[in-house]
């Protein structure tokens, strides 16, 4: 009988897990930004797709009213996205990947949603498109848009778009926002923050700083638009001020507009 001779498979020595251990945290180390960057652009990307849906309801109500938006009112529970209800379901599209839903206060930031009950979301209308609504009455805005702008001589009320843009793909519909709605101006000074842009109510509407309820550093210095032709995309912060947001907005190059360092 002959003997047969046992083989053991020698495994790993303790020196050579280490190694192995050593060399998948660092590939991993290398990998994760890139994994962050990824991420980042899927959030991106799905903003600009709510951002867009938000723009093609408000075109569909617009080819079902004689081209022409609502009356803004300015009285809780009359909030424009009632009006795109008809149009889409606009629950699926309220909030910004990159937003924390859970937030219960009023005013939101880059990472969390604003809440007006009964409402909540993380965009904000272009209230240029809609004119105010008479019937909103004292409390609103509405006397501060019946002002003449000092600027261009204009009445306010003849700033608002009343029908569909014609500056179709320069005019926004929806943008990132901490607040439910904004009239901003060529001349508002930048956010008090990038991070929770600004709330300012005064009694003259070149006085409200309403772009800072735009200007929120949520995808690396930019905001996602929604336009009037249906379209979207990432619009850096300082270039919001190059678009049309109302009939006498002047598009304006900022360079005071900053990243933080």
């Amino acid at each position: 009988m002959v003997a047969t001779r046992t083989r053991w498979r020698r495994g790993f020595t303790l020196v050579e897990l280490l190694v192995v251990i050593a060399i998948l945290s660092l590939l991993l180390s290398l990998l994760a930004p890139t994994l962050s960057r990824a991420k980042d652009q899927v959030r991106v990307t799905v903003c600009i797709s709510n951002t867009g849906q938000f723009s093609k309801a408000m075109s569909m109500y617009c080819d079902h009213n004689k081209g022409r938006f609502w009356l803004f009112n300015h009285i809780s529970g009359y909030y424009w996205y009632d009006n795109l209800i008809p149009y889409h379901n606009i629950h699926e599209i309220r909030f910004c990947p990159r937003v924390d839903k859970t937030s219960t206060g009023g005013w939101g930031a880059v990472d969390t949603n604003w809440r007006r009950n009964p409402y909540t979301g993380s965009y904000g209308m272009n209230l240029w498109l809609t004119p105010n609504d008479p019937a909103s009455g004292s409390g609103s805005y509405y006397s501060q848009f019946l002002q003449t702008d000092p600027v261009t001589g204009q009445s306010f009320e003849t700033f608002f778009w009343r029908t569909h843009a014609t500056t179709a793909p320069d005019t926004p519909t929806v943008t990132d926002s901490p607040w439910v709605g904004h009239w901003p101006l060529e001349t508002d000074p930048p956010p008090r923050s990038y991070w929770y842009g600004t709330s300012v109510h005064v009694s003259a509407v070149r006085s409200c700083e309403f772009m800072g309820r735009v200007m929120i550093d949520r995808h690396d210095f930019a905001v996602s638009n929604g336009f009037c032709d249906g379209s979207a995309r990432r619009v850096p912060l300082p270039e919001l001020f190059l678009l049309k947001w109302a009939r006498y907005f002047q598009p304006t190059v900022r360079t005071d507009i900053v990243r933080p360092q």
